[in-house]
């Protein structure tokens, strides 16, 4: 009923109201039917609502044409008519750290550019007080982390200090560039997955990378027949340049690393993939976002309506992550949805950096207060583009209290409605 309720709606938007209300179309949709039963039976087998496990959305597209292949929640729809996978926004956590790593690229860092990785990270004074700290405490013995192992850990203090250097406004334009379209501010804490967004723009994104940077529009909906026999196609496949081949050719490349020994590991079926996990804080959102060269699917875990804390479930106990309660939801729709045949990636090129970039559509951090605004900032230690000091890439002057005062691996932020 969710999905059929996305479809009335886009038919509304198109036809109007009374015309859909007056029925005699035959609407034919992109959903397919074996994934969706694929999709609901990954969540049943992996949660159970009834014994206090928290609910689930899972959503596909195929990254070639937007088609919505599945989306679905563990929820019956007489239960709660919000629609988790299209509607639910939630926090990514560090799903959305390929974004801050994807602006980098852009900005002709390179995987190798090495970052502070320190355990704990105070909150430079112009953003507000507090500390960042890496979930599980991870660090580097030898006090640096280049950015490529970073993204496998997921490596909250090196992300934050990533996010300065490249200007928060460019990682904003960078989000837009590969599907987000939900409310963004901007803000620091948002490089570790503080902005609310839904199991469905997360998909998109992941979509962009496996689509070699192409963007694709989300669509529901092949044709509509009306009663004369005239037929409409509401939707047809758009595709738009989001990012460089290259940066999405690099960003692939270092998410399937993630898939096979990253923190997405858990998630790995055989066929090639790539992948990041997200947890925030709590935790109450879980995610694995990921992508083969047919598929592009979202799965979110969490409590809908509240950001409740996911103590534990039924498979994982008390071991909260994506790595282990959403991937193995995604690991086990995928190998069935993909069946006996894989493909491979095709077009992958190697990056370039800056070396022959037109225009990357941001501008290098370093000189800005981190959330884009020319100031005359300080640099980061390695990444900035032109600055020589300092330890996050943070600017002289910024936006007081942005940030939260709180220990965590993702802000906390209002329930959503």
């Amino acid at each position: 009923r969710f999905f059929l309720n996305y479809v009335r709606t886009k038919l509304i938007d198109k036809y109007g109201k009374k015309r859909v209300s007056q029925g005699g179309l035959k609407v034919y949709t992109t959903l397919d039917l074996r994934k969706q039963e694929l999709a609901r039976k990954a969540m049943a087998d992996k949660l159970s609502p009834s014994a206090g496990d928290p609910s689930a959305a899972i959503v596909t597209l195929d990254p070639a044409t937007g088609d919505i292949e599945a989306s679905t929640g563990s929820t019956q729809f007489g239960q709660n008519q919000y629609d988790l996978a299209t509607q639910g926004k939630r926090q990514p956590g560090s799903t959305y750290k390929t974004i801050v790593l994807t602006t980098a690229l852009e900005q002709g860092m390179s995987p190798s550019t090495s970052y502070p990785a320190p355990g704990s990270l105070p909150i430079p004074s112009q953003y507000g007080t507090g500390v960042v700290k890496n979930f599980a405490g991870e660090s580097s013995k030898g006090g640096s982390m280049d950015l490529k192992t970073a993204t496998l850990k997921s490596v909250n203090t090196v992300f934050f200090q990533l996010g300065l250097d490249v200007g928060m406004k460019n990682v904003t334009k960078t989000a837009r560039a590969m599907g987000i379209t939900s409310k963004l501010q901007s803000f620091p804490s948002e490089s570790l997955g503080a902005a609310e967004v839904t199991p469905m723009e997360i998909a998109r994104v992941y979509a962009t990378i496996a689509n070699g940077g192409m963007r694709v529009t989300p669509r529901a909906i092949t044709k509509v027949v009306f009663g004369d026999g005239s037929v409409k196609r509401p939707e047809p496949v758009r595709r738009t340049r989001g990012i460089p081949k290259d940066v999405a050719s690099e960003v692939n490349r270092i998410l399937q690393a993630d898939i096979k020994g990253g923190t997405a590991a858990s998630a790995d079926f055989g066929c090639p993939a790539g992948g990041k996990t997200g947890t925030t804080d709590g935790p109450s959102d879980v995610w694995l976002a990921g992508y083969t060269p047919r598929m592009s699917t979202a799965v979110w875990v969490g409590y809908p309506g509240s950001r409740k804390t996911i103590v534990s479930t039924s498979q994982a106990g008390g071991n909260i992550q994506g790595a282990s309660v959403s991937a193995p939801i995604w690991k086990q729709y995928m190998a069935g949805a993909h069946g006996d045949y894989c493909g491979d990636f095709q077009g992958l090129v190697p990056f370039t950096g800056t070396k022959g970039r037109k225009s990357s559509g941001t501008t290098p951090g370093g000189t800005t207060d981190g959330y884009g605004n020319p100031t005359g900032g300080t640099g980061g230690t390695t990444g900035g583009g032109t600055g020589t000091g300092g330890t996050t890439g943070a600017g002289t002057s910024g936006v007081s209290n942005a940030y939260p005062a709180d220990s965590y691996e993702t802000p906390p932020a209002p329930a959503a409605p």
